[in-house]
């Protein structure tokens, strides 16, 4: 329905349509559940802490994106938030400094999005369920993008 509507609009005569699947096998989806915002700030703060490689960790707020950041970089873990709260040359200044891999973790805001083309992201943790279906898609989609395995962690 999409496609021929969009041929339709654009009036396309003859149009190559290229289509792929969603299926990322190297991707592992993993949903935790938690009862209290206390107890899944704190399986948030220890899952995260706990994994290896660069992470993309995504909040829903900004002061989210600031209060994971600090609490991990106290736990001894190289992280920075992201959020557009942010002047361009801080966001600038984080995103370069995760894609040359002098931080570990990013707590970001959904504006640490297009643009953000790191392979070897190794896990995307979502400390809360994001805005609709197609966001989550293009999120865990930054994780694993070198072929290796990546986790998707979903709270």
């Amino acid at each position: 329905m999409v496609r021929r509507e969009i041929i339709d609009r654009l009036s396309l005569r003859e149009p190559r349509v290229l289509a792929s699947g969603f299926d990322r096998p190297n991707l592992c989806l993993q949903v935790r559940r938690h009862a209290d915002d206390a107890g899944k700030r704190q399986a948030v703060l220890s899952a995260t802490a706990e994994l290896a490689g660069p992470v993309l960790l995504y909040t829903a707020t900004r002061k989210d994106a600031e209060r994971y950041a600090e609490e991990l970089s106290s736990a001894g873990r190289s992280t920075a938030a992201y959020h557009a709260g942010m002047t361009a040359r801080q966001r600038d200044a984080v995103h370069r400094r995760f894609r040359d891999d002098e931080v570990e973790i990013v707590a970001a805001t959904l504006a640490f999005g297009m643009g953000v083309d790191k392979p070897n992201v190794r896990a995307v943790v979502h400390a809360s369920i994001p805005g609709s279906l197609d966001g989550y898609y293009q999120q865990i989609g930054r994780g694993g993008r070198d072929g290796d395995p990546a986790l998707a962690l979903l709270f």
